[in-house]
């Protein structure tokens, strides 16, 4: 299953800080930060955006509320396909590149 969650980063925060904080804030879940893989770095004009992923057995998954945004689920391959209308459209580009990995 897929999400996607994000935040921004505090003063003096790196973005591994802001990484492990904003996943505790949103989710309500403590992760090694080991689990976390780098996907990728956008920059444009308006903002810094780096990309992890995050893969999590069914028991984190059990203990995920979601505590910030507007909601959260969790989506299938083919729901992230189907369902285009359900994410932010950068957000759903990285997930179909992410995707595309595999």
């Amino acid at each position: 299953y897929f999400a996607t969650f994000g935040g921004h980063l505090e003063s003096g925060e790196t973005f591994e800080d802001a990484l492990l904080r904003e996943t505790k804030e949103e989710l309500g879940i403590t992760v090694d930060q080991t689990l976390f893989r780098h996907f990728k770095t956008n920059i444009t004009e308006e903002f810094h955006e780096e990309v992890y992923s995050l893969e999590l057995s069914k028991d984190f998954q059990k203990s995920m509320r979601v505590y910030e945004g507007e909601g959260g689920y969790l989506f299938t391959k083919d729901e992230i396909v189907t369902q285009k209308d359900n994410f932010i459209p950068s957000q759903y580009e990285n997930i179909l590149e992410f995707l595309g990995k595999f």
